[in-house]
């Protein structure tokens, strides 16, 4: 296992390289794949900040550490179910398929409810966390009571992962099945840090993000 400050850093700063490009592409041939190709980016951002909690774990900064586990978990339990349908939602063209639209805003009203209430407890202290190395991972433990754990673990796969399987770019759909299989994949590796270790393999399928904006064809809009 590898998940290390080193390995945070370096995903990150790949990732935030690589979105120079995905959303380039994005404004050259399709702004409405603006968001999505903005994916790469925010991912970036998230692993190097999780780079910095690992580093403060190291130095024995307990302030620091909750300070960028905050910063992080804004991007896991926030960011990640609303902007993910959010994106799907820009990407997808109603022209083509308008049912589908407006499930897409559903899912992402859905996803937008989702973390709120997932990080608004948090902030506000209705609940604590506690941040420690298992298994060579960053666990994100919280005081949520698991009831509303398993509530939330539903309604957050249901935000993240169908938006990309029901739209009607295939690329997309390749992308929700590669999402599905990390998913598995960070539970089987480290349950107890599935926070940690979804986001990190998350952040490196993002990568493939790069191939779907180099092959995006360059839209037209139909004439009326």
């Amino acid at each position: 296992m590898c998940f290390s400050a080193p390995a945070s850093f370096g995903v990150g700063s790949v990732l935030v390289a690589a979105s120079a490009l995905t959303i380039t592409k994005a404004a050259q041939k399709d702004r409405d794949y603006l968001l999505f190709a903005a994916v790469p980016l925010f991912f970036g951002l998230q692993q190097i900040t999780e780079g910095f909690v690992w580093l403060n774990l190291g130095f024995g900064f307990p302030v620091m550490v909750k300070i960028f586990s905050f910063l992080f978990l804004f991007f896991a339990f926030f960011f990640w179910p609303f902007y993910s349908p959010l994106a799907v939602f820009m990407a997808e063209k109603e022209e083509v398929n308008r049912p589908v639209k407006r499930l897409l805003f559903v899912l992402t009203v859905i996803g937008f409810g989702v973390g709120v209430a997932a990080y608004a407890p948090l902030l506000i202290g209705a609940i604590t966390l506690d941040t420690k190395v298992i298994g060579h991972s960053i666990a994100y433990a919280t005081t949520r009571p698991n009831i509303l754990k398993e509530i939330y673990i539903v309604f957050y796969l249901l935000a993240v992962v169908p938006p990309f399987l029901i739209g009607s770019d295939v690329k997309l759909k390749i992308f929700g099945f590669l999402l599905i299989g990390s998913i598995l994949l960070a539970e089987f590796i480290n349950k107890a840090a599935f926070d940690s270790v979804w986001c990190f393999f998350s952040a490196i399928l993002s990568l493939f993000i790069v191939y779907i904006m180099l092959t995006l064809p360059k839209y037209v809009k139909p004439a009326k």
